[in-house]
């Protein structure tokens, strides 16, 4: 792949010209492979239908498993947002984003300074999960994802108020979604940090999925189930239409189970959590509805990868597991943030 194409995954989608309605936001993570701490950042921008008052948000959590989550949020007009060239790179006040490098500055709502200087490789290991280049550019999907660098490592440091955390070398990714609205209702995982009993292959192991009921008109389909598992150099790929059609999901407030079959294999997984392990968010889609965003950085993994009912590769993650699940109602146990 060019290098044009790369940059490409990290361009800007939003047309100012368009007044039907866009949220487009670019997402890192990168967890501490010493304790039960992770970092998450997004930068958001948001148009409702008719395009006024189109905005651009910034979100950051530090989840610690320890201590207190701290979530922080800041919301500006969209005349603040400065893009860089080809919509590649984009910074709002305190706050920049470029492939490889972010900054920030926020202030979380009992007043202290969430500071952030974080640097990682931006070439690597890029995913794409939806099957065919086409639907990146036609109306269905409504919303569309990829994942311009699913293993990297992160440098520099985060600060809430005068407590400093040095990050050297936390394994992370950078995502990229955009579309109409969010889904109806959908879980999104990813993992990179695998537990090793003394196996060097889960180095490098990769995870990603993403499973969600989309409407269509009047009608809300049943659960479209995509994921890849990248292991050993080998992607495992389970995101063709056959894939959907035979692919089983369950999705609970802290949890997500599903299986996916192609040809002879079969790909077990689970990923779930506690209530005070998450974050609730608050999503806003673009025709006005709500999305509660039920976040976790330092949720649990469990991946089995079946051949002809023989089990061929097993990785487990322990708290150093991504998992969003989001729904539209309010009576869920998880603490809303912002």
């Amino acid at each position: 792949m060019s290098k044009s194409q790369r940059l490409h995954d990290y361009a800007v989608r939003w047309d100012p010209n368009d007044r039907g309605g866009h949220v487009e936001s670019f997402f890192l993570k990168a967890n501490d492979p010493g304790s039960d701490r992770a970092i998450w950042l997004k930068f958001t921008i948001y148009s409702p239908l008719g395009g006024i008052p189109t905005v651009g948000e910034v979100w950051a959590i530090l989840f610690d498993g320890d201590e207190d989550h701290v979530a922080a949020k800041e919301t500006y007009p969209i005349a603040d947002l400065a893009q860089g060239p080809g919509g590649v790179g984009l910074a709002l006040k305190d706050c920049t984003l470029d492939p490889g490098h972010t900054t920030g500055l926020l202030r979380t709502p009992d007043g202290a300074d969430l500071r952030w200087d974080l640097e990682y490789d931006a070439t690597r290991s890029p995913l794409y999960p939806l099957p065919m280049e086409w639907m990146y550019t036609a109306p269905f999907p409504k919303f569309k994802t990829l994942t311009p660098t699913a293993d990297s490592r992160f440098g520099g440091f985060i600060e809430v108020g005068d407590r400093r955390l040095e990050v050297d070398g936390w394994p992370g990714m950078q995502g990229h979604n955009w579309g109409r609205a969010h889904a109806e209702r959908y879980a999104w995982a990813h993992c990179n940090v695998f537990d090793d009993p003394g196996d060097s292959s889960h180095e490098g192991a990769i995870f990603e999925g993403f499973s969600a009921r989309i409407k269509v008109g009047p009608i809300t389909t049943p659960f479209l189930t995509l994921v890849k598992l990248v292991h050993r150099g080998i992607t495992y790929d389970f995101t063709d239409v056959m894939c959907w059609l035979r692919a089983s999901s369950k999705l609970e407030h802290t949890a997500w189970d599903f299986v996916c079959v192609k040809g002879r294999q079969r790909l077990v997984g689970s990923l779930w959590t506690t209530p005070d392990r998450m974050v609730g968010l608050t999503y806003r889609n673009p025709n006005g509805d709500i999305t509660h965003c039920l976040n976790s950085k330092i949720a649990h993994c469990d991946l089995r990868l079946m051949e002809d009912g023989a089990s061929r590769v097993r990785l487990r993650s322990t708290a150093k597991a991504a998992l969003e699940v989001a729904i539209k109602e309010t009576d869920h146990p998880v603490k809303m943030y912002v």
